[in-house]
């Protein structure tokens, strides 16, 4: 048991390690943002779970989200942006 509880520690601390080198981005999940229902439940349709996820979309990805309309993408950007990350390619000129 003792080597089984070594090896489970080690793997933890690896997967902790792991998750340190990541970009902030990728660290920070959706479902904390404060965000409605409905953008929540839009981005769990795409499977979008992390602020990187969501900035590595382009334009087109973002607008195609199925439910989610121009005010409630504008509630999405307005959220991230708030925590200092730049959407500005996620943002068709007529939505500013």
């Amino acid at each position: 048991k003792a080597v089984e509880a070594d090896r489970h520690a080690r793997v933890e601390a690896e997967a902790a390690e792991r998750y340190k080198s990541l970009p902030i981005e990728d660290r920070i999940q959706l479902a904390e943002l404060n965000l409605d229902v409905r953008a929540q439940n839009g981005l769990r349709r795409r499977d979008l779970e992390t602020v990187g996820e969501l900035l590595r979309l382009n334009y087109k990805q973002f607008a195609k989200i199925r439910y989610v309309g121009v005010a409630t993408r504008k509630r999405i950007l307005a959220e991230v942006e708030r925590l200092g990350f730049n959407c500005d390619h996620l943002k068709e000129s007529s939505e500013e």
